[in-house]
């Protein structure tokens, strides 16, 4: 989880009038969340691609948090599905 925090707190940054390297942020930011990703592994990717969403969307990419939200929906939706045993 501390790659998640480093990550969040990189994000927040570049949301600083005083910050001057945005762009430096954002991708160390977006860096961290990636190893967050790695390290979660495939078993929690459901809320991967939650966090990875709220991450994009925090910084103003909701081109590419839509398509993680949509994601944790169906999977929660196949979860759903599949503890009550529907095909």
């Amino acid at each position: 989880m501390l790659p998640l925090c480093i990550a969040m707190c990189n994000l927040q940054i570049i949301m600083s009038r005083k910050n001057q390297h945005r762009g430096h942020s954002a991708l160390v930011g977006l860096s961290w969340m990636q190893e967050y990703a790695r390290r979660r592994g495939p078993e929690y990717a459901q809320e991967v691609a939650f966090n990875l969403g709220r991450a994009y969307h925090h910084v103003g990419m909701t081109h590419l948090a839509v398509p993680l939200y949509i994601e944790v929906l169906l999977r929660v939706e196949r979860d759903s599905h599949a503890a009550r045993g529907d095909t």
